[in-house]
């Protein structure tokens, strides 16, 4: 696989990524209320959702990674 076609199936993979936490985010808040709306846990503890999102989050490379190695 070229470089340049990995960066894209990278992208592509965080993209996914990316939108599925922010749905994950959307269903813990509305849905199965281990997060208020200010995105603090409440009771009952976080489940495998919740810490698999944050896991990413963390993960996530930032902007100015992005822009340095891509433009």
């Amino acid at each position: 696989m070229t470089t340049r076609r990995s960066l894209w199936v990278m992208l592509g993979v965080a993209s996914v990524l990316w939108t599925g936490s922010w749905r994950i985010i959307y269903l813990e808040v509305t849905r199965w209320h281990h997060m208020d709306s200010h995105l603090r846990f409440t009771m009952p503890s976080p489940g495998l959702p919740v810490i698999t999102l944050r896991v990413v989050a963390g993960v996530a490379p930032r902007r100015s990674w992005w822009r340095q190695c891509c433009w």
